[in-house]
């Protein structure tokens, strides 16, 4: 991991116990705006990158567009498993501000999947 790096952390419903706690990123510096959970318990994080290295899985953009892109990573709901994540960006200088998620659907797609 580089100079900075995006974080997520899970405490328990009554706020006694850390379920998880995991780092997001490259070589460089990589921060997160935004979160989201949807109904059955993983997270979506958006935010900015440096890395030309950072994590892409299941990615719709594999590779680091350039000067620094948004990215948005899914995680899933124990903190064990990167689901995808991508670069979001072009050449010039690109950020993810906020992440938001159409709860029906993501809900829909887990129940008849």
């Amino acid at each position: 991991m580089g100079g900075s790096n995006a974080y997520l952390t899970k405490i328990n419903v009554s706020g006694s116990a850390l379920v998880y706690s995991t780092f997001l990123g490259g070589s460089q510096f990589d921060d997160a705006s935004g979160v989201a959970v949807d109904a059955i318990g993983n997270a979506y994080i958006a935010g900015s990158t440096d890395s030309t290295n950072f994590p892409a899985v299941g990615a719709l953009q594999s590779t680091f567009g350039g000067a620094r892109d948004g990215f948005v990573a899914e995680i899933n709901a124990s903190g064990s498993s990167l689901v995808y994540s991508t670069y979001l960006g072009g050449s010039a200088f690109d950020f993810g501000a906020g992440i938001a998620l159409d709860l029906l659907r993501k809900c829909q797609r887990y129940r008849y999947d």
